[in-house]
Formats: C-alpha cells, sequence, structure tokens
C-alpha cells in the first residue's frame, strides 16, 4: 500500500508538467498520504506558477482519476442540494428508500447494504459515512437533508423508526435551506414527541421503550418530564424509576 500511494504521488506530479517536484510519502499516520513540493518557477520558461480555480478543479479530477485506477475512493466534486454529482443523487435515494423502510438502526444499515452502500455509523464518531458500490464516500451532511443527519437518525429509531409516532411527519419533512442545516427537524421531533407523550392515544399505537432508550431521548435533549406516561412503561416493562 505504501508503494502503491508514492506512485500515485509521482503520477500526480507530473501533471504539472515543467515545476521540479519532490513526492513525500508518509506512513507515520492511520491515513496513508502524500505531501508533494515544488518549485514555483518553471524551469524551462522561467514563469511563475499560477493556479486558477477552474484549473485547481482539473487537478482535482485528475487526482480522483489516478485514484479509481487504482480502486481507491476518490473525494467528493463542491456540490449544493441542487447540484449534485449523478453518483450522490443516487446515493441520496437509496438512503430515503432504507429511511422509510426501516424501524431500527440495525435495519437500515442492512437495507443499504442489500443496495451496495456501505454505512460507517459510529457513536464515537460525529457523521455517518456512506460508501457506494463505486467506492464513493460521502458524509451524512453532505447529503444536504436534516433527515440523514446522525444525531436526527438517532432520534427517529430509537423512537420506533418508520413504526414511530413521528414516521410520517419525519419522512415528508424537507430541509428549507439550501446548503444551511437548521434545527427546524429536531424541534419538530420534540414537539411531536411531547404532544404524543399527553395524548391518552398513545397506548395503543405507540412503541414501548426500556428506560436505557428514554434516556437516550433525553440526551438528546427532547424533554420527558410527563409522570403518567412514566408509570405507563413502569407497569410495561415491570421496572421502577
Amino acid at each position: 500500500m505504501p508503494e502503491a500511494a508514492h506512485e500515485i504521488g509521482l503520477k500526480f506530479a507530473e501533471y504539472f508538467g515543467d515545476y521540479q517536484t519532490v513526492v513525500a510519502t508518509h506512513i507515520d499516520r492511520k491515513h496513508i498520504h502524500n505531501h508533494i513540493v515544488f518549485n514555483s518557477v518553471n524551469f524551462v520558461n522561467g514563469k511563475k506558477f499560477h493556479q486558477t480555480r477552474d484549473e485547481m478543479i482539473q487537478a482535482k479530477k485528475y487526482s480522483n482519476k489516478l485514484c479509481e485506477e487504482y480502486g481507491l475512493s476518490v473525494t467528493e466534486a463542491k456540490a449544493t442540494r441542487y447540484n449534485m454529482p449523478e453518483w450522490k443523487r443516487k446515493l441520496l435515494i437509496k438512503v430515503e428508500y432504507a429511511m422509510i423502510h426501516s424501524a431500527t438502526k440495525k435495519d437500515f444499515i442492512y437495507v443499504l447494504g442489500r443496495m451496495g452502500v456501505k454505512v460507517d455509523w459510529q457513536d464515537n464518531h460525529k457523521y455517518i459515512t456512506f460508501t457506494t458500490d463505486d467506492n464513493h464516500k460521502c458524509r451524512d451532511n453532505k447529503l444536504f437533508d436534516e433527515r440523514f443527519l446522525k444525531e436526527n437518525l438517532e432520534i427517529y429509531f430509537e423512537l420506533g423508526g418508520s413504526y414511530s409516532v413521528i414516521a410520517e411527519e419525519y419522512q415528508n419533512y424537507e430541509t428549507p435551506y439550501e446548503g444551511n442545516i437548521s434545527n427546524d427537524l429536531f424541534r419538530l421531533i420534540g414537539n411531536l414527541f411531547n404532544l404524543e407523550m399527553q395524548n391518552n392515544s398513545h397506548r395503543k399505537w405507540m412503541p414501548h421503550h426500556s428506560k436505557e432508550e428514554f434516556e437516550k431521548l433525553i440526551a438528546h435533549g427532547l424533554k420527558v418530564t410527563n409522570e403518567d406516561y412514566y408509570d405507563e412503561y413502569n407497569e410495561y416493562h415491570g421496572m421502577s424509576w
């Protein structure tokens, strides 16, 4: 692997043509990577190096092309909610399908796996990372949709996911601002949850949760304070609070 990384670095350095370059490949970190240092003065014509935004984008595309040739993941192109590359658009459709048809986090990961998407969802990581079958990686916040942020999906599945009382409202929610994630969905979840806590009809169709699950919801900022609600779950689970 270090040899392959160095080889990629050398090929990328050739992209800069008549500028003298030195490629240093670091293997003293968990992620093997290159540093490329070059003389900013062209040794053939004496002109100083200058790179426009478009030229930088082209260099990035060439870097991604080299990574693809070696079977490695690539960095995503700059995108917005309404301007996504095709691979990300397809990923978004798959993530939404999995969210709508999953009652638990485990279900969600399984459904995406069946569609060729790997899910890296760890408690000690801030983001969920999705990897497509053609090796594109994408964090949850780069899908530009509040429904797929880790903190919101955790609450969604802790409340029962596709079987929860908030399922329809959650699934139909639309992120209001392009490129600007708000807290609107979190507030919607909290309002719906607390409303159903005070509704006597919730016994018929609201999923039952353990004390640990309630503690997770409280840790996320949802207020669970209705004593009658506690009494129902105390009776259902046979536990004391």
